[in-house]
């Protein structure tokens, strides 16, 4: 399955979808989880320069996100959901999301090991060191995603992240 992303235009960038994500300002909670280790691509390095580590968290087991997710930057297993609930972006599946999911041949409770059919909202938050969000993004529809450059650029403006 190949999917097209688009970008958000520049007045919907940065912004929380309603009932969605931690506002800027707040401080996020104190969460433990399974950090997944992948190797860092070449393109991290833009993220490395500016002190930034982005965290993926994925709502599958340990077991499926090792072996799904080929990403340039740490994965957390979240198979509780309890990040996405901690984080307000929580997309619980309904019956007919749920089929269609089925059709392509994913299966959420043998992915999470869990009944809760829950995916997350495509989201992203600068966080400071103080665990304050300094720039939210998150938005219901997957295929719209803040560009890497839309990404460095925010976070450039907000630099730095102390």
């Amino acid at each position: 399955m190949m999917l097209d992303y688009t970008f958000p235009d520049s007045d919907r960038l940065g912004t929380l979808a309603p009932h969605a994500g931690i506002a800027v300002g707040q401080r996020v909670p104190e969460l433990r989880g399974l950090a997944l280790d992948h190797a860092l691509a070449s393109s991290f390095s833009d993220y490395q320069a500016r002190g930034v580590l982005p965290i993926a968290v994925s709502v599958d087991r340990p077991e499926v996100t090792r072996g799904e997710y080929d990403l340039p930057f740490p994965v957390v297993s979240d198979p509780s959901a309890t990040w996405v609930e901690s984080f307000h972006v929580v997309n619980r599946v309904d019956g007919a999301q749920l089929a269609k999911l089925h059709s392509f041949g994913i299966d959420l409770e043998s992915y999470s090991g869990e009944r809760h059919n829950v995916i997350a909202i495509p989201s992203l938050f600068l966080i400071d060191r103080g665990g304050v969000v300094r720039w939210a993004h998150a938005d219901p529809d997957f295929k719209v995603r803040p560009s890497t450059a839309q990404i460095l650029a925010a976070i450039d403006a907000l630099a730095p992240l102390r």
